[in-house]
């Protein structure tokens, strides 16, 4: 079970076609409100393109493509075909954020919903985090959203969850378990028709617990200026915080 190889990818690639339902309560005009705000806060590049990493179906797409010319990259082709379709004015690649190369550089690029998680070391943090450097304008900026800090994993446990949307119906539950600074999710996933069983799915994956100095170290070694901002885009302070890099 890797963190970004080939049976993560395959069980990843069953979730794409669940994946909006899955996450239907995620508020995603809020959070590209707050990029807006976040890019006018700190970026001095003055243009207005902008990269999402790990963009899946392109849900914040949805909500920035009128303030900024939109570009977005993913590892799951069948998520990208998803936001193709939702997204008309954005262009699309799929790539991995530690090696993409775009014939472009962006005033702004986002990695959001803890997607810098699934990087399993350091080295692949700080390599991820020259590749966004090498891409943006100079005053261009990077904003990510990433959990840190173990002490919220430290017991082991189960979270259940149902998602609806007309006759279709997404039971998950989740076993979490943390192991060092290395977090496994255990999923399981039944999907109904009609409250009949259609699909069981099982996705387990690994998310690296960065530790906030960690990563705020990493943007400096790279040539950021460093800024941790302590709620997430919904507002908590919890598990995870925002990251703004400055070029």
């Amino acid at each position: 079970m890797g963190f970004l190889g080939q049976k993560f990818m395959i069980e990843y690639q069953k979730l794409a076609s669940y994946y909006d339902l899955l996450y239907s309560d995620i508020e995603y005009k809020n959070d590209a409100t707050k990029v807006i705000t976040l890019y006018k806060q700190y970026n001095t590049s003055q243009g207005e393109k902008l990269l999402d990493v790990a963009c899946g179906t392109g849900s914040h797409l949805a909500y920035l493509q009128s303030s900024f010319e939109c570009t977005g990259i993913d590892l799951n082709e069948l998520m990208i075909k998803q936001a193709g379709k939702k997204c008309t004015e954005c262009k699309f690649h799929v790539a991995d954020m530690r090696t993409f190369q775009v014939d472009s550089k962006f005033d702004v690029i986002t990695c959001m919903f803890h997607s810098m998680n699934h990087l399993p070391t350091i080295a692949d943090l700080k390599k991820t985090l020259i590749n966004f450097f090498d891409h943006l304008e100079s005053g261009g900026i990077v904003i990510m959203e990433i959990i840190h800090g173990r002490e919220y994993f430290l017991n082991n446990s189960t979270h259940s969850r149902i998602s609806k949307k007309d006759n279709l119906k997404i039971k998950r539950t989740a076993n979490l378990m943390l192991e060092g600074n290395i977090l496994i999710f255990d999923g399981h996933y039944e999907i109904f028709n009609h409250d009949t069983k259609i699909k069981d799915i099982d996705h387990k994956h690994k998310l690296r617990i960065f530790e906030k100095e960690e990563v705020l170290s990493a943007l400096e070694a790279v040539g950021f200026q460093a800024i941790y901002i302590a709620k997430t885009f919904s507002g908590k302070e919890n598990l995870s915080g925002i990251f703004v890099g400055i070029k």
